[in-house]
């Protein structure tokens, strides 16, 4: 971890502080680029999936990353390895009513080389695609079935596999929604497929208890999202002829009404589960986070997050988790990309605007993504754009970045008692607040960045204001506060006369070591590392620093220093100096 130790000797003069401050936050788009886009005019879209695998061309493998788009008319199948984005293929719809508002919800989801594509849309089907190329014609896909699940329209909502996302051939298929299950209950529920014969599935079992609007299996385990009833159902479908209930929960919307749960999904490790709740009184649709760690009690509503910007009936729809992230489509705000690598306390850190607008709401834009490529895109389906029924599917890259955590100790600057209650507000990040407990001591996640914003205040003092470069990759940086009295106008006894660098301790060190330095008066400060050479390795720190005493803890691991001699330098308000240190393994 990246450790800054910082002490704040005095307050800097705070500035007022309105809503207008949100205009330096993070916005719509941000960590984010366009790699590539398609539009569907007059067609509006529906879900998306997405599809890898190697091909030969002319006798080279390369690879192939491939995207489904549904629309109103069919399905697209996309080659988005490349920016141009070619169709390959356009699967039709095959209702038996191709006007029916059922047209426009499809969902896709692959198992092996195979593509099965859902419908609400009477008479639809399950069709299946195979993606496996033909030997002469490498971008060559085709629809090979059409499955008929049962019920007399024939349509189901959503499907999943036991693989999750992944390609590779899983032998069971997870229909929910529409007609599956008629006569068995409710006829909405889950049908499990055996899909050994990809293009023929047999029907293994029925769990009919409720209306399943999606549902994802993680290690036999089915997780359900019942939107009708705002519950969420957890199915043992390890023997898949007997799914059998192991948990339910539920929860009520924060005001009046029960929210209605639209998808699921788990971390890796199966701790946390994540609902998206599309049904929901205004401006609570929310990700909600519940906390399995305990199977037999679950805490429902843990953590939530909501969109901070635009919009605040904006509402969420598809998550999913990819390692130490979620990635969510959020209708009129696009494609929202969240760290959860503490999932009590998420943190958006990326974001794309697919839709266009910054104010809008309701049941248009972004409706799915999909971020589990092996290139790490993403892609993400627009049901239609601002104002028209064109359907988009755009192809984003992210940056991978991850929150970082700031962190230390408020103190009186006076008496150097420790403050309780004292408040961290990160106003780069939509205002975010921490508390410092009965010792003082504060910690706020916020996302990466340079020179951000932080507030500290307390009863009694005066307000500081902090500018930080918040760390990458979930490093840490500690900085400890030092607040002025209200009452303490005289001179601090204690404040430092002139500039000073001063010669790191221990020295020889292996493999940590302290640099310290005072300053006279409020600064911008860069303190830099070079080898002997005079080339420079690091940039330690680049911020503006407060009058007074700090130190900086280098560590030679982080940077990968070897054995040998290296020089630090210090530049603040005119003032330069350098000094050497040895490092010994």
């Amino acid at each position: 971890m990246f450790y800054i130790f910082l002490r704040r000797a005095l307050a800097t003069l705070f500035f007022s502080l309105t809503l207008s401050s949100l205009a330096f936050a993070q916005g719509f788009t941000y960590n984010t680029t366009l790699y590539g886009q398609r539009l569907y005019s007059n067609n509006r879209g529906s879900g998306c999936w997405g599809y890898s695998d190697t091909v030969v061309v002319n006798g080279v493998p390369r690879i192939r990353e491939l995207a489904f788009f549904g629309c109103f008319n069919g399905t697209s199948i996309v080659d988005i390895t490349t920016p141009t984005l070619r169709e390959l293929a356009f699967i039709p719809t095959q209702s038996t009513n191709p006007t029916s508002s059922g047209n426009g919800w499809r969902e896709i989801r692959t198992s092996g080389h195979y593509a099965y594509i859902t419908t609400e849309a009477s008479g639809g089907g399950l069709q299946i695609v195979d993606l496996l190329p033909d030997p002469t014609n490498p971008d060559s896909v085709r629809l090979v079935s059409k499955f008929n699940t049962g019920g007399s329209n024939n349509n189901q909502h959503n499907l999943g596999t036991s693989a999750g996302y992944a390609w590779e051939a899983d032998h069971y298929i997870y229909l929910c929604g529409g007609q599956v299950t008629v006569g068995f209950g409710n006829s909405g529920g889950m049908a499990i497929y055996d899909v050994s014969n990809p293009t023929s599935p047999v029907l293994m079992s029925r769990y009919a208890t409720r209306y399943v609007h999606d549902v994802y299996v993680k290690n036999d385990t089915a997780y359900l999202a019942n939107i009708n009833d705002g519950f969420v159902d957890i199915v043992d479908v390890s023997n898949k002829s007997n799914p059998v209930r192991i948990r339910t929960f539920t929860y009520p919307a924060p005001t009046t009404g029960d929210a209605g749960t639209h998808n699921v999904w788990v971390t890796d490790d199966s701790k946390f589960i994540f609902t998206t709740d599309e049904v929901a009184p205004s401006g609570q649709n929310i990700l909600r986070v519940h906390d399995a760690r305990d199977y037999n009690n679950i805490i429902v509503n843990a953590a939530t997050y909501k969109s901070p910007v635009g919009s605040q009936s904006a509402v969420v729809h598809n998550a999913y988790v990819r390692g130490k992230h979620i990635i969510m489509s959020y209708y009129t705000q696009g494609v929202k990309i969240v760290d959860i690598s503490e999932p009590l306390d998420p943190v958006e850190v990326g974001a794309y605007n697919t839709y266009g607008s910054t104010t809008a709401s309701g049941y248009n834009g972004c409706w799915g993504v999909f971020p589990f490529y092996p290139s790490g895109k993403i892609i993400a389906s627009d049901i239609n754009g601002v104002g028209n029924s064109t359907g988009k599917l755009s192809v984003i890259e992210f940056n991978n970045a991850r929150a970082g955590t700031v962190r230390g100790i408020v103190k009186d600057a006076v008496t150097e008692q420790v403050i309780a209650g004292a408040q961290i507000r990160a106003i780069d990040y939509y205002n975010k607040t921490r508390v410092s407990n009965s010792e003082g001591f504060y910690r706020i996640r916020t996302v990466q960045g340079e020179n951000k914003r932080f507030v500290v205040s307390a009863s009694g003092y005066r307000t500081d204001t902090l500018r930080i470069n918040v760390p990458e990759n979930g490093d840490s940086i500690t900085i400890d506060v030092n607040l002025q009295p209200n009452t303490s106008d005289a001179p601090n006894p204690q404040r430092p006369q002139g500039f000073a660098l001063h010669q790191n301790y221990p020295n020889p060190f292996n493999p940590t070591t302290i640099i310290s330095y005072q300053l006279e008066s409020p600064s911008v400060v860069k303190l830099e590392l070079f080898d002997v050479m005079g080339r420079k390795l690091a940039t330690l720190i680049d911020a503006r620093q407060s009058v007074g005493a700090h130190q900086y803890t280098l560590n030679a691991t982080q940077f990968a220093l070897s054995s040998g001699t290296y020089f630090y330098r210090l530049t603040a308000n005119g003032f330069t100096d350098t000094k050497r240190m040895m490092l010994l393994k």
